[in-house]
């Protein structure tokens, strides 16, 4: 019942701890074959991807996005909202 998070070339690590397996992810782009290679797909026209207790982003451009994927999953969709207004982060 863990979530594990990873942005950027961080995903392609995932499959050699057997994390990813099965599940949809993002990474950096250009750094998909590795994903493909270990059989994981890759969403790459995604900033983030949440797959179970997985959260992957694409680069350090998307973490805003994936920075309140994580408040939510790990704080709830309102404080996600309170600090992407607190920011005022309009994506």
């Amino acid at each position: 019942d863990k979530w594990v998070a990873a942005i950027c070339a961080a995903p392609t690590l995932l499959p050699r701890l057997g994390i990813s397996q099965g599940k949809r992810c993002v990474c950096y782009p250009g750094m998909e074959g590795d994903l493909v290679k270990a059989g994981v797909e890759p969403y790459m026209d995604q900033p983030f991807v949440v797959e179970g207790h997985l959260i992957t982003g694409r680069a350090a451009g998307s973490s805003f996005d994936f920075g309140l994927a994580l408040l939510t999953v790990l704080a709830g969709a309102d404080v996600a909202e309170k600090v992407r207004g607190a920011i005022h982060y309009c994506a």
